[in-house]
Order: C-alpha cells, then structure tokens, then sequence
C-alpha cells in the first residue's frame, strides 16, 4: 500500500488537489473558531442578561472546547500523517510529505522539471521532455525533484537519448 501511496503522492495533479484541501482546512482554521468566538460572546452577553439559566456555561464551554479543535486541525492531520510513517517503518519516502508537498513552490518545482526549464536549446528541451514525460519522477521530501527511469515503457527512448543527460 505504501508503494501506491509514494506515486499517488507524486503526482502533479494530487498534490493540487491536496493543496486545495490544505487551503480549505487553513480558512475553516480561522473562519470557524472566529464565529465559535462571537457566538460565545453573544452566550455570554444572555447569561449576564439572564443570570438564572445554568445550561448556557456548559454551552460555552463546549463551544470554546471546539474553537480550539478546530484550530488545531492541521496540526492534528499533520501528527497523524507522522505517525503512520512510523509505523509503517517506509525510510524510502514518508506519507507526511505528501502533505507537506502540497503547495504551490512544489507545483512550480514539479511543472519546470517537467517542461526542462534549466534547458536553453530546443532541440535539448525536446529531448528532454520527451524523456521527462515517459518516464516517471519522484519527490523528496523537500520537494526535490528527480526522474525514476520506467524501463517498461521507454526503453527506447532512454537508450536514445542517455538517461545521464536528463536525469536530475
């Protein structure tokens, strides 16, 4: 399962998506907890109006109990994601990064590794990217980017062009 996860984790198009939840997840942080705090506060402004109703505490203590899960949610996904690297014990790639790569600088990173942006000749550039979109690539977790050479499906061009050349 880990193996699925490094190459879903790789993947362009899941790490927009993943960064789509982590922006979601970065305004509920703020938006919630913000409107959990003006509804305690209007609580509270009716108990001090109505001092005999006792159920309103309990109802604020809940509430402030859920503006600070709330908040903590990146952090809590972000321990989890932790822990199940260490109990899988994989030392080749943790799932935590898939989250953490998640961002717009990794995107950039990935997009220019793939369209060979450090190439100035087009015949190069063409090479490249050929060479580049057939085979696969990987992250680490700093979001470096590097070919994983597929020797399945571009044999070929592999021998052709010298892997050496494009291999980051």
């Amino acid at each position: 399962m880990v193996n699925i996860l490094f190459y879903v984790c790789d993947n362009a198009g899941f790490l927009k998506a993943m960064s789509l939840i982590k922006t979601a997840l970065e305004i509920i942080k703020f938006a919630i907890p913000i409107a959990l705090i003006v509804w305690i506060a209007i609580d509270l402004f009716k108990t001090m109006v109505n001092p005999d109703s006792k159920d309103e505490l309990k109802k604020i203590g809940i509430k402030a109990f859920a503006a600070i899960i709330v908040f903590l949610i990146p952090t809590i996904v972000q321990g989890v994601l932790g822990i199940f690297d260490n109990v899988t014990g994989n030392t080749d790639y943790k799932v935590s990064n898939c989250f953490s790569n998640a961002n717009s600088d990794c995107l950039k990173k990935i997009d220019s590794y793939l369209n060979c942006d450090e190439f100035k000749d087009d015949a190069t550039k063409a090479a490249c990217h050929e060479y580049r979109t057939c085979n696969n690539y990987k992250l680490d977790s700093s979001c470096n980017v590097s070919t994983e050479i597929n020797d399945n499906n571009c044999s070929e061009i592999n021998n052709a062009n010298g892997s050496y050349n494009y291999y980051k």
